[in-house]
């Protein structure tokens, strides 16, 4: 029972510690307006008309970096090569066809989202997601 209890107790310890670690190294997304610029928004609009998608809302997040460790190479800590933000952009198909229109008649909604990846005011890759 004591054994059990000291063992429970140092497993709490650990997952304690590993959680202050995390929290003052990974990067905070922080919600932001949705960007007005172009360069981010052109390739996402023209991405979703390449899927035959319709776009409707765009979120944005901007990421805050926590103080790098001083032993981590110097390329991978370089701000130049960090994503700055995301943008989201929720979309919906504009012509149902197959499986998707009968989705539709039975009320179930499929969400699509591109997700943007910005690097110096750039965007460097969109990624397609949708709902089962």
């Amino acid at each position: 029972m004591r054994a059990e209890r000291s063992a429970r107790h140092d497993r709490r310890r650990a997952l304690f510690k590993q959680g202050i670690s995390l929290s003052e190294r990974e990067p905070v997304p922080r919600r932001i307006g949705t960007t007005e610029a172009n360069s981010i928004k052109r390739p996402l609009y023209a991405k979703a008309r390449s899927f035959r998608l319709s776009p409707k809302k765009i979120l944005s997040f901007a990421i805050r970096y926590r103080r790098t460790s001083k032993a981590m190479p110097h390329g991978l800590a370089s701000t130049s090569a960090r994503p700055m933000a995301y943008h989201i952009l929720f979309c919906e198909s504009r012509s149902p066809s197959g499986r998707g229109s009968l989705r539709l008649q039975l009320g179930i909604s499929n969400i699509v989202a591109l997700i943007g990846k910005e690097v110096n005011g750039t965007l460097v890759s969109i990624e397609k997601l949708h709902s089962r």
